[in-house]
């Protein structure tokens, strides 16, 4: 048996049938994660991953069992910052509340706020998760260092649940009983430290071409904070407000201010022929225009969504310490002859998808705060 121990770092949205209305941290769904970080490790081996997690012809040689102790945040309970708010797009919105008789007014007069709260129950950060991983008898040692280095994975560059790749639903790997992997870091130089052992060693070989799907390759770039913060939310908040910041166009660098005109110039009748830059940082891409009231989107012809290949987590070090870990893991953005969709009033207009220069901007702006992983 190999069995993992995490601490849950950020709100975890996570639910069964109903996830409006109740959390819900089930077993398949953690084998699933895990599965994803085993196949991002080892590109392209489909039967052996079938052969561990299982496939619709035959079952796995690993079975999961999870113990949670985690608390549970009712939907609207808690109120949020507007940073973390734009990281959980879509699991949170805006409420007005009137304001209690004699309490100040805080803006002009009126008599009521806005405040952001959930739409929906989570796991409260702080809370602990236990994964049991059990193996049928013919299973090898390999088996277990297989597992082992994808539960590292989970627990160092990923999350659980809904807005992962956006910091939500944070894990971090507090102990780890089985073969082939350390113990966890003490701080961010130590952490970057170990990425680069362990990516270069379990990842090879790390060719510098885009894989097919979502995957460590010599193309992928992680970058560890270097500065630690006293909870998570100042982390999740610090990461958060640099991606809100970047990606805005009032933002004084001004990056993408081509991208509101050119979607604006599509609803006024200019047919544009190159798609907004930001679309690289996942699908769909919308817009909405307060002066108009118009509304438009960016999406793929046949795929409605493309996850982003920005991962952000958020990582708790011993003495309750947290800092971010950023990862870029480019591949494929879109199958071979599929193009990016404006769609609004005007009809939908099909173009050729961008590049990753946004997001190695992004990266840049963050040197100055980080340690990278450097795995060349």
């Amino acid at each position: 048996m190999v069995r993992a121990w995490f601490t849950v770092t950020t709100p975890l949205f996570m639910g069964g049938a109903l996830p409006e209305e109740r959390l819900e941290i089930r077993p398949p769904s953690v084998r699933g994660t895990c599965r994803f970080w085993f196949r991002a490790m080892k590109l392209n081996a489909f039967a052996e991953e079938d052969r561990l997690f299982g496939s619709t012809r035959s079952q796995g040689l690993v079975a999961t069992r999870v113990v949670s102790r985690v608390q549970t945040v009712q939907a609207g309970e808690e109120l949020w910052g507007s940073a973390d708010a734009y990281l959980a797009y879509g699991l949170v919105r805006a409420v007005s509340v009137r304001r209690a008789p004699g309490s100040p007014p805080g803006q002009g007069a009126r008599s009521s706020r806005m405040e952001i709260r959930s739409t929906r129950p989570y796991g409260k950060p702080g809370g602990t998760l236990e994964v049991h991983c059990h193996f049928k008898p013919e299973a090898s040692e390999d088996d277990r260092v297989q597992v082992s280095r994808a539960l590292w994975l989970l627990g160092t560059l990923g999350g659980l649940g809904a807005r992962s790749r956006r910091g939500l639903g944070s894990v971090s790997l507090e102990r780890l009983e089985g073969p082939g992997v350390a113990p966890p870091a003490a701080d961010p130089e130590a952490l970057k430290n170990q990425l680069v052992r362990n990516l270069t060693a379990w990842c090879c070989p790390l060719k510098p071409s885009l894989p097919d799907y979502t995957a460590v390759s010599g193309l992928t770039r992680v970058l560890v904070g270097s500065r630690v913060r006293r909870d998570w939310r100042s982390a999740l908040t610090d990461i958060g407000t640099r991606l809100k910041d970047h990606r805005s166009y009032l933002a004084p660098s001004r990056h993408y201010a081509d991208d509101h005109d050119l979607v604006l110039g599509y609803l006024q009748g200019r047919r544009p022929s190159t798609p907004p830059a930001r679309a690289i940082f996942g699908l769909p891409h919308n817009y909405y225009f307060r002066r108009t009231g118009q509304k438009a989107g960016i999406s793929a012809e046949s795929l409605k969504r493309r996850g982003s290949p920005l991962l952000i987590h958020i990582h708790r070090y011993p003495g309750d310490q947290w800092g971010w870990v950023v990862s870029f893991l480019p591949a494929t953005f879109l199958p071979p002859g599929v193009k990016l969709c404006f769609t609004g009033e005007r009809g939908p207009v099909h173009v050729d998808p961008g590049g990753w220069e946004p997001i190695h901007r992004f990266l840049g702006e963050l040197k100055g705060e980080s340690l990278e992983v450097n795995l060349a």
